[in-house]
């Protein structure tokens, strides 16, 4: 039975890492998303200025 625990645990350490990964790629997706955001709505207010100047 104790000769299980090693893989045991080698599993858990993996999952906690893929977590952490997935985390951090999560955060790094939305903060992608948030600036893509910004710079849409930036665009669309200078294509508005300049529609409105013509």
């Amino acid at each position: 039975m104790p000769e299980c625990l090693p893989n045991f645990n080698t599993e858990y350490t993996i999952h906690k890492i893929r977590k952490g990964d997935i985390e951090k790629s999560e955060s790094m997706i939305s903060n992608s998303t948030s600036i893509l955001d910004k710079a849409v709505k930036t665009k669309r207010k200078s294509v508005t200025k300049m529609t409105d100047s013509l």
